[in-house]
């Protein structure tokens, strides 16, 4: 894989507006995966949270479609630097998330008694 960064034209309409609704469209879809989790609402976010850097996919998958002709450098670059930039900003948000929820999770693990984990507790014993 490689890109040459000077390659792309920056101030194209086409190339920003396609990052951003692919990346609008990847953000989305992964934090509302993450909401079907059947935990509590911090957990669910965060589980969709951690799943936004994972756009490994699409770099493999992109790859094969810029080599083919299935699409020309301005859509694989497009691909590139969202899987950047999802990768680089959920980093910051996770952390984010935690430092204003942290206490959450801190009372969760505390409290062994706490009915709404039976489950993962049960799991983790088998």
């Amino acid at each position: 894989m490689s890109l040459d960064l000077s390659a792309i034209d920056w101030t194209s309409s086409f190339f920003r507006a396609f990052s951003l609704i692919v990346g609008a469209t990847a953000i989305v879809g992964k934090v509302a995966a993450g909401l079907i989790v059947p935990e509590q609402r911090h957990t669910r976010a965060v589980v969709g949270m951690a799943m936004v850097p994972r756009g490994e996919v699409g770099i493999i998958f992109a790859e094969p479609g810029l080599v083919s002709g299935l699409f020309d450098n301005e859509v694989y670059a497009a691909v590139v630097i969202v899987v950047a930039y999802t990768t680089l900003v959920s980093l910051f948000w996770i952390k984010l998330h935690y430092r204003m929820y942290g206490e959450y999770f801190e009372s969760v693990r505390s409290d062994p008694g706490d009915a709404s984990h039976e489950r993962t507790r049960a799991t983790d014993r088998a």
